[in-house]
């Protein structure tokens, strides 16, 4: 089975709450959700670590400044597992957006087209980016702001109607609508809601 984008909205001001103020419950919930031996397989100098980027996470919020590769991919993972079902999903108020799940062959389409345009928000949207970076990064999950969802949908929309790209996929404008617009719009109707993809 190919990889998709998922969206979800979330409360902002939820999340903040929560990445700086955690409650000894949620701190224990999720450091057991990052350390399943069912769902990972780090030894026991790497759970240490874990449990330190966890904590990090509930009491300063997420920060990859100085953070050598292995606590980068750590961190990662803290973050995809924090924002499901196996982690926080309950706490941060997730709510799935997706009416049908972006599968990766679109988002590479529209990742080129887009790259094709210059456009700059929607090449890391659709191919991942690290909470607090402007760059595409291989993280396989990405937040959209409130200022970020307007101008993606705009460079989205300016995509589909551009009827000098030739498209892989004939099917691809109603699907930019279907998979992309309509998540953002559902986004869009509350003020307090930002937007979270993961690919998976």
């Amino acid at each position: 089975m190919s990889m998709c984008w998922y969206y979800y909205t979330f409360p902002i001001d939820v999340m903040k709450r929560i990445c700086g103020q955690a409650t000894a419950k949620e701190e224990k919930k999720l450091i057991k959700a990052v350390t399943d031996p069912d769902e990972t397989d780090f030894d026991e100098d790497q759970i240490v670590i874990v449990k330190r980027l966890a904590k990090e996470v509930l009491h300063k919020g997420i920060d990859y400044t100085d953070k050598d590769g292995e606590e980068t991919d750590m961190l990662d993972m803290i973050v995809t597992t924090m924002f499901s079902h196996m982690g926080m999903e309950k706490e941060l108020q997730l709510k799935p957006v997706s009416q049908d799940p972006m599968t990766i062959h679109l988002a590479v389409e529209l990742f080129q087209a887009a790259q094709a345009a210059s456009l700059p928000l929607l090449p890391p949207i659709l191919h991942g980016r690290r909470f607090g970076d402007d760059a595409p990064t291989l993280c396989n999950y990405v937040f959209l702001s409130r200022e970020e969802l307007t101008q993606v949908r705009t460079e989205a929309l300016k995509l589909r109607d551009d009827k000098t790209i030739k498209w892989k996929f004939p099917e691809t404008p109603q699907l930019i609508d279907k998979m992309l617009v309509y998540c953002i719009d559902r986004a869009l109707k509350d003020s307090s809601l930002w937007l979270y993809g993961h690919l998976t």
